[in-house]
């Protein structure tokens, strides 16, 4: 007898566990739902087996090869690309059928008595068998209604309850004869159960019906997934389940080849260990199905789960209900709540918290103590906090989607009491806006009022909060150097970085979802600012002495990048009297990114116009007006560390005595200025929020860092593009010193940067290392710093990326080279000592 299995379905509703397999090979207690069909199959005396393939073909031909090994013969047909539907791809082997047929799918579980269902067919001589199951809820399937005679009468495929006739459903299990492939049109895509049957009834030719007793189930997403192996667990249905079979008191134990039970682990119900499995001592496994070369450690409490090949469960972990994918690693202490779904080759990291319902994607990492309440599809890495250096971002309508955006705004707010109001701005780009309103409606959700400040700069929207008087505020934008990412600022009262302690919060209350909810009469409201960028324009000009600038008629060249600064800095500037040669200054959604060789070339453009009109200097402002760069008025570039050198220098000519915050990896050059000018250098960790607590302190003239980012405290602390400028301006006028001549005047140093990989796990080894090491040598703001006559060297562990820094000084440029390339081969063999 010859069957035909339908094994080239993708599985879709299955992902993300169908993402490197085909449905069909997904394990069921301990063998491929297609090897129990093709068993089955043998069983009942169907040694001529056609797979039709589709989707990983390969993976389906490697397990079955020719099928000898089944006691069957099998071959292969593989479906074109768009498929034919189940007819149609029957259609397409019709020369290789030759006699009555059976027709199954590969991805259902069942123990039907297949023979008698093919006495069944042969004794009434009909064209074509449905095999016909009940159900307690027919709305997933085909319909069927039968009469007297066996015969089918009347069929809908998935119905609603209104339209349900009866809970006899068609199993796509039929049987036929040769002649009803003439009836299916060649090439071309047609159903059995949607096209070919209803004709069948329309020319009144007989379709037989044979209810089948026992079980079946489609398995078609993976809360039937794990129901299916509960009920094997319960003995609904008869499986043949690999092993050796060992009763024990309170558990049915099913023990591959080399399988290695302590004999301190418990276990209860139906639990079938593949080939290879290792439990250790004190684990307490209920129900549950392991694949070949799984490892449980010990004190592990597992109970209805199943766990694919050669994955890992670590020590005192706890799993329920769940999937866990071949060569996944669950480390120490992870919690794997109910009917979660971890595709293969994932890492999730130790005292991790996988919530109820949730899926991951395969080969994606969570951190250590990382708590997952969302699917985790996009990006490769989840942390334990939604911030990123006290940002949170993610790729546009993939991570940052209006309902993420939403319980964003929720738990932000929620920080705050009851009708207080927070600030809410955003960048120019269209998602922006989608993600803004997104965020407002969470907000008003725990009953805070916004302050809809739209499209304006960073700096302006910092401003704002505090002449607004607001407790808080968030600014969303694209990110000026990937499309796809957007990133969302948050900022506390004044203006001011969130603390450690309120982005801890906003993480309980994010994955937690333990926000509070307003009634409805205390929902907040929408409300435009009182008093908009006029009063940042006031502030700024009251802080800047414009006398000597304006009588200076100096000759500029801005660079806007079609950034916001446009609405803004034009007015500010014509204040000054300064002549302004004005570049790519409209706004322009599209054209806010510059990879960095779209920077490069806008350094080019400015630094050939200041030449070409012999300007005092040149400007290039970032999209959100916080970062700026240089050009002297030889049309050099300035790189940020430099930069700060040069305003460290204005600021301690123009004010004796004054204090400058840097950060660790900023010029030693800055110590050797303050002291010829009887000033102060104040040292900083490496983060934004770190030097700009530096500038709230009050006792800094200007904090800034080696990308552009200057504040002055007297204006505002925080990082503004458009007032370090006109303040630049006004300290060089003051001071009757060039751009060019500051830079040739700095000290001779050679500052370099290298990055060195280092696995997450591995950071914390190469830090002991490096301090045992270096012992009383190192001097430690942030990471280890080592310093001598010939300069210094900075190495720290960065906190958003699986690497480590390495900052290095000297006057002698080769020096300090050649002791990058030495401390980053050190780190190598740290990680591997």
């Amino acid at each position: 007898m010859k069957a035909v299995v339908m094994a080239g379905g993708y599985g879709t509703r299955l992902r993300p566990l169908t993402i490197k397999r085909p449905k069909p090979m997904m394990p069921v207690a301990g063998r491929p739902m297609l090897e129990h069909i093709v068993r089955l199959l043998v069983r009942h005396g169907f040694r001529r087996i056609l797979m039709l393939t589709y989707f990983f073909p390969e993976t389906i031909e490697e397990h079955f090869g020719d099928g000898r090994d089944f006691g069957a013969q099998i071959t292969y047909h593989q479906d074109p690309p768009g498929g034919l539907g189940t007819a149609g791809a029957v259609r397409g082997v019709s020369e290789v059928i030759d006699g009555p047929f059976l027709i199954i799918s590969g991805d259902v579980i069942t123990d039907f008595d297949l023979t008698h269902a093919w006495e069944f067919h042969r004794e009434r001589e009909e064209m074509a068998t449905m095999v016909l199951t009940r159900v307690h809820n027919p709305l997933p399937f085909g319909v069927v209604i039968t009469d007297e005679d066996d015969q089918v009468t009347r069929f809908l495929e998935k119905p609603t309850w209104g339209e349900v006739f009866s809970d006899t459903i068609n199993t796509g299990i039929y049987i036929m004869e040769p002649e009803i492939l003439d009836r299916i049109p060649e090439g071309v895509s047609s159903d059995f159960s949607r096209d070919i049957f209803p004709r069948l009834l329309d020319d009144g030719q007989p379709l037989g019906a044979y209810v089948a007793q026992g079980y079946w189930k489609d398995v078609g997403n993976a809360v039937e997934y794990l129901q299916l192996h509960r009920e094997i667990s319960a003995g609904t249905i008869s499986l043949d389940i690999p092993g050796d079979m060992k009763v024990l008191d309170e558990a049915v134990l099913y023990l591959g080849k080399g399988a290695q039970v302590s004999e301190e682990a418990w276990f209860s119900g139906t639990v079938v260990l593949g080939d290879g499995v290792k439990v250790s001592d004190g684990c307490r496994i209920r129900d549950s199905f392991l694949g070949h070369g799984v490892t449980v450690e010990p004190n592990v409490r597992m109970r209805s789960s199943v766990v694919w090949n050669d994955a890992l469960i670590g020590r005192g972990c706890f799993v329920a209900g769940s999937v866990i994918g071949s060569r996944t690693q669950v480390r120490i202490r992870a919690n794997i709540e109910e009917g979660s779904v971890i595709s293969e080759d994932c890492i999730i990291g130790r005292g991790s918290i996988i919530q109820a319902g949730v899926r991951i994607w395969p080969e994606k990492v969570v951190e250590d103590g990382a708590v997952l309440s969302n699917d985790f599809i996009w990006g490769s890495r989840w942390r334990g906090t939604l911030f990123t250096g006290g940002i949170i971002s993610g790729l546009a309508n993939r991570e940052i989607t209006p309902e993420f955006a939403a319980r964003l705004g929720a738990s932000f707010g929620a920080l705050f009491p009851e009708h207080s109001t927070v600030s809410l701005s955003r960048g120019i780009h269209r998602s922006s806006r989608m993600i803004s309103e997104a965020i407002s409606s969470g907000i008003l959700s725990v009953g805070v009022g916004v302050h809809e400040a739209s499209v304006i700069p960073i700096p302006v929207a910092r401003h704002l909060i505090r002449a607004e008087g607001d407790v808080g505020g968030m600014h969303v934008r694209r990110t000026p150097t990937d499309p796809e990412i957007l990133e969302i600022r948050l900022f506390g009262e004044d203006g001011r970085e969130l603390s450690a302690s309120q982005r801890g919060e906003i993480d309980r209350l994010f994955f937690r979802m333990d926000f509070r909810r307003a009634s409805i009469e205390n929902s907040g409201s929408i409300l435009a600012p009182e008093y908009g960028s006029e009063s940042y324009e006031k502030a700024f000009l009251k802080n800047l002495d414009l006398t000597a600038v304006s009588r200076s008629r100096m000759r500029l060249i801005v660079d806007y990048a079609f950034g916001t600064t446009i609405k803004i800095l034009p007015a500010l500037l014509g204040r000054t009297g300064a002549e302004v040669v004005s570049l790519n200054s409209h706004i322009d959604e599209e054209r806010v990114i510059r990879t960095t060789r779209q920077f490069d070339r806008a350094v080019g453009q400015v630094s050939e116009y200041v030449q070409k009109l012999e300007a005092n200097l040149g400007a290039i402002l970032s999209t959100n007006g916080e970062t700026l760069t240089l050009i002297d008025e030889r049309g050099r570039w300035i790189d940020g560390g430099k930069m700060l050198q040069i305003l460290a220098l204005l600021a301690f000519r123009m004010n004796p005595g004054c204090t400058v915050a840097v950060p660790a990896n900023a010029s030693g050059n800055l110590e050797k200025l303050a002291l010829e000018h009887d000033a102060s250098v104040i040292r900083t960790p490496i983060s934004t929020s770190a030097i700009l607590d530096a500038a709230y302190s009050g006792s800094a003239f200007l904090a800034g860092n080696l990308e552009g980012g200057v504040a002055f405290p007297d204006f505002h602390p925080s990082f503004d593009a458009m007032f370090c400028l006109l303040k630049t301006m006004e300290m060089m006028v003051a001071s009757g010193a060039r751009l060019g001549d500051l830079v040739d005047s700095l000290p001779e140093a050679y500052l370099q940067h290298s990055i060195v990989p280092c696995a997450w796990e591995a950071k914390g080894q190469v830090m002991r290392t490096l301090i045992e090491e270096l012992g009383e040598e190192t001097k430690a703001i942030e990471g280890v710093r080592l310093e001598d006559d010939d300069g210094w060297v900075l190495i720290y562990p960065s906190s958003n990326h699986a690497c480590f820094h390495i900052y290095g000084e000297s006057p002698k440029e080769g020096l300090v080279t050649s002791r990058l390339q030495t401390w980053a081969r050190k780190i190598e063999k740290m990680q591997v000592a």
